[in-house]
């Protein structure tokens, strides 16, 4: 073979060994061994340990001709000026926008106490608690007055004296009356969506998320393929309010649900592409602390969201400030450039060093010249290789068995998890306190999803809040007749289920390799959240009784034992290939509790400034670097 600047493999398969050379950067991997070697440059230092060669690259090492973006993101500045204000005055305020555009629905949809309207009452000289014990009956001395029945009356002259009933019930004839106590207006008692027709507003739940699940699907691949994330992002905002608008004041049920599955097209979209455009212009150390402030700033929405509500009653009035926040993230939207990432991968690669030189100098890097971030792009934009698809996981037993189990967990944590934030509607209490107390509970579980992660591991934060969500998932079947103790249960399940997410999100986007990374978190959402439009379903399915509770805990359990067989990928490089994620946390036994503590047993951990490969061979082999 010769030595050239194009990528190439070479294969011996009775040894089981691969060798690859890109550029000056080659990479050898021994199957037999499950050992690899890498050499990046010339400025390279290697050590020997007993029977392991630990190979070390020095960040400042030139690289001019492999350098990768990240390479290029460090010289402009990876956490600078421009980065925090990006977080700060962009990505956190879309994610509280999204938090309250999403939850606001869930203040649409209360279905109040309500009663048949029963006609007389003004000429029967009753008051309304007299007119009601008279013509509504009651299931029983707890569970108060019925909803959809009254009593078959008889009445001759205009006093109540001369009013009785039969016991004889009928349906509701002429309306309902219900109790405006904390809504001046819903969905249920602007349309009359009662008894019989209560089951719209459950299908208005499940097709706005069908929706949203729809859209997840289809925007970011139009998105990265062929719009970019700025422009999918305007689409997804523009989409939300041209279809939200007309909902105020169409009351044909078929119509306002088709509108409310259109609304919901694009809602996980302008919350998920924010995110992607920061996380990568971020340095890969801030990426844990980037996410924890990103849920924090979801969970501020959904609180704002309950006083929000508060204050404005109305169902109506509520649907069309919920417009408001795209409006002005579309205005925000002009001073936000395209991600330099996909620009590059486009190959427009003078706008993309626009946009760097733009960070450089926000940064303070007057360093950085034009020519040269041109020659280090223009290279990597040769190097672009055809993009594999995430069916090419099929290839590989681990690989493939790790998709599924993340893709069954995603069913089984989103179900329930949409139950759980759904379930505030049958709760007995006030309404908006409620909402507001359990949102406040994943206040702490940012800060502790994050601690946790970083000291006790991916797959053990995972079993950890899975294990106790369970437990209070049992726990809250119990509690149905204690309004407060189910709000306060209801709380910590919320905070387990937001260290679940955390750490689900990090551990997924580690399984998957690089080719296929993005793809493969966005097949975890899709079926995280096509599950969550059955979630209404489950809930009422068994209103007043614990059944969804028990289901829940079926699907937790479920969970729980797919995340026992996951590997732990705390300290372990991304997988750059199919063949590398295939080997992932190889030599890391399932039952070992792998944490900060102990991880130096099972794994070589990069510092700061280097990065480390590891090498098995034998005291009488050689190696020759030329």
């Amino acid at each position: 073979f010769a030595w050239r600047n194009t990528c190439f493999p070479w294969q011996f398969v009775g040894r089981c060994l691969h060798w690859q050379c890109v550029g000056r950067c080659f990479y050898w991997r021994c199957a037999l061994r499950y050992s690899h070697w890498r050499c990046v440059g010339q400025y390279s230092h290697w050590r020997y340990v007993g029977r392991c060669f630990y190979w070390r690259i020095d960040k400042d090492c030139s690289r001019r001709n492999q350098m990768d973006f990240d390479d290029v993101l460090g010289e402009v500045g990876s956490f600078g000026r421009y980065q925090k204000t990006m977080i700060f005055f962009f990505l956190l305020p879309m994610s509280f926008f999204n938090a309250f555009m999403m939850n606001q629905l869930l203040f649409q949809v209360v279905v109040p106490d309500h009663w048949c309207h029963v006609q007389g009452r003004e000429t029967s000289g009753l008051d309304w608690d007299q007119w009601r014990n008279l013509t509504i009956p009651r299931w029983n001395s707890s569970t108060g007055y019925s909803s959809c029945l009254m009593y078959q009356l008889a009445q001759s002259e205009g006093t109540s004296r001369n009013i009785s009933h039969s016991t004889q019930t009928q349906v509701c004839s002429s309306g309902w009356d219900f109790d405006s106590s904390q809504f001046e207006a819903t969905l249920a008692t602007t349309n009359g969506w009662f008894c019989e027709k209560a089951i719209f507003l459950q299908h208005v739940l499940a097709l706005n998320m069908v929706g949203n699940a729809l859209g997840t699907l289809v925007l970011p691949h139009i998105g990265d393929k062929y719009l970019g994330r700025r422009m999918i992002l305007r689409i997804s905002l523009v989409i939300y309010i041209v279809f939200t608008v007309p909902q105020v004041w169409i009351s044909n049920a078929s119509l306002h649900m088709l509108l409310r599955f259109l609304a919901g097209f694009g809602n996980h979209t302008y919350n998920l592409v924010p995110y992607v455009i920061v996380l990568e212009v971020i340095a890969s150390g801030r990426r844990s602390l980037t996410t924890a402030l990103f849920y924090g700033a979801w969970t501020t929405g959904m609180c704002f969201t309950a006083l929000v509500a508060f204050l404005v009653p109305h169902w109506q009035y509520l649907a069309l400030l919920s417009c408001l926040p795209p409006l002005i993230a579309l205005l925000l939207l002009r001073l936000i450039p395209e991600s330099p990432r996909w620009l590059i991968s486009k190959g427009r690669v003078e706008e993309c060093i626009d946009i760097l030189l733009q960070i450089a100098m926000t940064n303070g890097r007057e360093e950085v010249s034009k020519e040269g971030l041109r020659e280090s792009l223009e290279a990597m934009s040769l190097k672009q290789e055809e993009e594999l698809g995430i069916h090419h996981v099929l290839r590989y037993p681990r690989l493939r068995l790790r998709t599924i189990l993340v893709l069954l967990m995603a069913f089984c944590i989103y179900t329930t998890y949409g139950v759980v934030l759904m379930g505030i509607n049958v709760m007995p209490s006030n309404y908006f306190v409620s909402h507001f107390l359990s949102s406040v509970f994943q206040f702490p579980s940012n800060l502790t999803g994050w601690v946790s992660i970083q000291y006790l591991g991916r797959r053990n934060t995972c079993i950890i809040t899975l294990t106790l969500a369970t437990l209070f998932c049992i726990t809250a079947s119990f509690c149905l007749h204690d309004e407060w103790a189910l709000v306060l249960v209801t709380g910590v399940l919320k905070l387990c289920f937001s260290m679940t997410l955390q750490s689900m999100f990090i551990l997924v986007s580690e399984i998957f390799p690089t080719p296929v990374r993005s793809s493969g978190l966005g097949l975890y959402l899709v079926f995280g959240l096509w599950p969550m439009a059955i979630s209404p379903y489950i809930l009422h399915s068994g209103t007043g009784t614990n059944f969804h509770y028990l289901v829940l805990t079926g699907l937790l359990l479920t969970a729980l034992v797919s995340c026992i067989l996951l590997p732990e990928t705390l300290g372990l490089s991304l997988p750059q290939s199919f063949e590398e994620a295939e080997e992932l946390g190889t030599g890391r036994p399932l039952i070992a509790c792998i944490n900060h503590w102990n991880l130096h047993r099972y794994t070589v951990t990069p510092s700061d400034d280097t990065e480390l490969y590891t090498m098995q061979i034998s005291d009488t082999e050689t190696m020759n670097i030329s």
